[in-house]
């Protein structure tokens, strides 16, 4: 395994990359580059998590694959705990948690990853983008996670005219991939409609749903993050959003965590996806 170094050919080569946990009034999502705030500006010697990801998501001092928070800048990688994530995203920030997946959409070739239902999924500008504004569309990925936390960064929801825009992702909580129904899990949505905006967290199949008010700019980039086990509440799962300056207090679902499949879906409207992280706390917690 690499020890990360900082990125001192930044200045040398072009950086692709979109735009795309739990250190929120440091973190803006408004499609600039954040700071973690720390205001350290030096780099911690850590091991890369994947070599292979070479792309600069966030634009910082560290490409994708040895970055703690691949897609909020973090130039200093704090990391309290000392685990593989970084202060500036880490769900669990006193447990140990590590990275399992992360996808900047900077190479057509992610969407093999993706098996799709519905829509128009397609890689365009470094984004992951369903294109149609009608029906429903899911796209799942192919990964089996435990005790995971999915976040993703999104924008391009369509305002409404008339009924009703629905965006987010789905932690399916079944050993397969099935997609001829809705499979059981927690759904995180955000659901536009002309009275206002909620941030919505939905049990399936039994539907049961808690609805609260997302404030913020509609032109935002948001930030949706569905955590398995918090501190605190180790039988549930939680969901929360942020966009620009706005943050929204977690939202509890009773359901129970167990191994799944990460969804992105949407119904009545387009999405540009800018990227998907998923960590998870170690299986000895």
């Amino acid at each position: 395994m690499t020890t990360r170094r900082p990125l001192v050919t930044a200045l040398l080569i072009p950086l692709a990359g979109c735009q795309l946990i739990f250190k929120l009034s440091d973190v803006p999502v408004d499609g600039s580059p954040g700071d973690d705030g720390g205001g350290d500006d030096g780099v911690v010697e850590q091991p890369c998590w994947d070599e292979g990801l070479t792309n600069n998501e966030d634009l910082d001092l560290e490409v994708d694959g040895c970055d703690n928070c691949p897609a909020i800048k973090n130039d200093g990688q704090a990391n309290a705990d000392g685990d593989e994530v970084g202060d500036a995203c880490d769900p669990h920030p006193n447990l140990d948690d590590e990275i399992l997946y992360f996808e900047g959409f900077s190479n057509l070739g992610a969407s093999s990853a993706w098996q799709t239902k519905g829509g128009n999924w397609q890689i365009q500008d470094g984004q992951y983008k369903q294109l149609l504004s009608a029906g429903d569309a899911v796209a799942v990925h192919g990964g089996l996670y435990t005790n995971a936390t999915v976040e993703i960064f999104y924008s391009g929801v369509d305002d409404p005219t008339t009924g009703i825009k629905q965006a987010g992702a789905y932690l399916w909580t079944v050993s397969q991939t099935p997609m001829s129904q809705t499979p059981p899990g927690v759904r995180c949505f955000e659901s536009r409609k002309q009275g206002g905006d909620q941030l919505v967290i939905r049990d399936e199949p039994n539907t049961f749903e808690v609805p609260v008010q997302l404030p913020g700019d509609r032109a935002l980039t948001t930030r949706l993050r569905i955590v398995s086990k918090p501190e605190g509440f180790e039988n549930m799962i939680y969901c929360e959003a942020r966009r620009g300056d706005k943050t929204l207090a977690p939202i509890m679902s009773g359901h129970l965590s167990s191994p799944g499949y990460v969804a992105l879906h949407t119904t009545g409207t387009r999405i540009n996806v800018h990227s998907v992280f998923v960590t998870a706390l170690k299986s000895d917690e």
